[in-house]
């Protein structure tokens, strides 16, 4: 069940061995494109156990298209016509929006999942509760956390930050011009967040020199 998407989002759950009671949470956020529901891959599996491992229960966010509605109404918000150029334009930056409403609307839906979870005899935690992503759900999760983007050239800065989650991992993220985000897009972080990336972190426009713009404009907290 979801509150910030019309439709429900895909969760698959990996849990611990053995665990029990409350659990420390991890959502974690696909890269590449939005997708079918609940398609993932084998870098979300291998992440999910690694993750598990660790003694975290682990719910990997399938991000998929927005419906019809949904596209209307992203576009009245922001001031535009439905099915304009402006709209067209601010639908090209949908995934900044949308992918971190994935995010709140599984946490919405704690109470529902741990009702579904008490056969296991586990409990996700919100007051444990991290956001973490590879590439393009690292600009999801820097969004989670605070950081603000740009849906079209005529805006300002946009954030659909969520208070809930307490820490933040981004593998390989985006700088500035890539995935809505501009400079001063990180200046409004104000929770703990860790990036990785590498010298050898290079696709199309995604060049380290860009990938630790992040790092550095985050505010040290």
């Amino acid at each position: 069940p979801a509150t910030h998407r019309e439709t429900d989002v895909p969760v698959i759950v990996a849990l611990p061995e053995g665990a029990s009671g409350p659990l420390p949470t991890i959502i974690w956020n696909h890269g590449g494109s939005m997708r079918p529901p609940g398609q993932v891959d084998r870098t979300e599996k291998h992440w999910a156990q690694a993750l598990a491992r660790g003694g975290y229960a682990v719910l990997l966010v399938t991000s998929h298209e927005p419906s019809d509605t949904e596209r209307e109404d992203y576009c009245t918000m922001l001031g535009f016509v439905p099915y304009s150029t402006e709209c067209a334009e601010a639908l090209n930056q949908k995934g900044a929006y949308f992918r971190p409403k994935d995010v709140s609307a599984v946490i919405d839906a704690f109470p529902y999942l741990n009702s579904e979870l008490q056969e296991f005899g586990v409990e996700l935690d919100v007051a444990r509760l991290g956001v973490g992503g590879w590439s393009a759900g690292s600009a999801a999760t820097m969004r989670v956390a605070g950081a603000t983007s740009v849906l079209h050239p005529s805006l300002g800065h946009v954030s659909v930050e969520d208070p809930r989650p307490k820490a933040f991992f981004a593998m390989s993220p985006a700088g500035v011009a890539n995935n809505a985000f501009r400079s001063g897009s990180w200046s409004t972080i104000q929770r703990p967040v860790l990036t990785a990336t590498g010298e050898g972190d290079r696709h199309g426009k995604r060049i380290f020199e860009n990938q630790v713009l992040p790092h550095y404009e985050m505010p040290a907290l």
